[in-house]
């Protein structure tokens, strides 16, 4: 886990703290999903900002099911969320329309930040069930600027699927 002075050393890349520890939890999260979600494709804002470079500040973490099964994907979503739960407290939220998508809120977050700010995050996993890719999904290595979260590899859609 990363410390408030520690993540604050990378402020100088953001618009604001908020920003900063958003980034750095979703970064964590990712890991963690890619960790037990493989199949998972990665899409949307997030994914053009993280391995496109887009210079954009995006909110949700937008995922197509890809070659997973539905229970496969919730189970490896669920056993990404419970161990960033052990690392931060947080709420959760779960939003299901039935063969469509699956929306898991995570509410209350304290960051590391949060001793420093008093603000809570939120963070947002939206998982379509009724889209599949048109063209093969990308594997690319994706490195965290935070010292503590090693690369790792993330599936995406193509970027001229996303763009």
């Amino acid at each position: 886990m990363i410390t408030a002075s520690e993540l604050l050393g990378y402020r100088s890349t953001f618009m604001s703290d908020r920003h900063l520890e958003k980034d750095y939890l979703q970064a964590t999260l990712l890991q963690y999903i890619y960790s037990y979600s493989y199949n998972l494709v990665f899409k949307g804002g997030t994914c053009l900002a993280k391995l496109y470079g887009l210079d954009r500040f995006s909110e949700d973490l937008d995922f197509d099911i890809g070659d997973s099964d539905i229970q496969a994907a919730n189970k490896g979503i669920a056993r990404a969320v419970d161990l960033f739960r052990l690392t931060y407290y947080c709420n959760t939220h779960e939003v299901r329309q039935k063969n469509i998508s699956h929306t898991l809120e995570l509410r209350n977050i304290k960051g590391p930040l949060f001793d420093f700010s008093g603000d809570y995050q939120k963070l947002k996993i939206e998982l379509n069930l009724d889209e599949r890719p048109l063209l093969a999904p990308v594997s690319r290595f994706y490195t965290p600027q935070y010292f503590n979260i090693k690369k790792f590899v993330l599936r995406s859609l193509d970027i001229e699927e996303i763009a």
